[in-house]
């Protein structure tokens, strides 16, 4: 059996919004899953429990995740009161870039299950 190699240090994608560099790092494990229950508490269900096709609640779930792991030129995290205020096509763009160095969509997961030590070769912080 192939053994698996993995990294400690969290991936990175340096972005520049208007000139301005800002960096999106990989969440840790702890706000991972606290942006994933947040997100599973959006979920409504039918009277006999099953899951609607729709969140119940979509206000703040782009923001949140990029309030997690969106830093600016400073190494501060971007607050969600400023990322609220950015054009909807910027945030949308951050936000599926964050899912995907998270591992929150499928081709995240798949690329977080690949066994390519290049996919890893952010430093971690900021």
């Amino acid at each position: 059996m192939k053994v698996l190699e993995f990294s400690l240090k969290r991936k990175e994608q340096s972005v520049t919004l208007d000139g301005a560099p800002y960096k999106i790092v990989e969440l840790d494990g702890e706000t991972r899953d606290a942006i994933m229950e947040d997100n599973f508490s959006r979920l409504g269900f039918t009277a006999d429990g099953k899951p609607l096709p729709m969140l119940k609640n979509v206000r703040g779930i782009q923001s949140k995740l990029l309030a997690a792991c969106v830093f600016d030129g400073a190494g501060k995290l971007v607050p969600e009161s400023v990322i609220i205020k950015w054009p909807a096509t910027t945030v949308e763009a951050l936000y599926a870039m964050a899912q995907e160095l998270s591992g929150l969509t499928t081709k995240g997961k798949e690329e977080v299950l690949k066994n390519d030590s290049a996919v890893s070769a952010g430093t971690g912080t900021p």
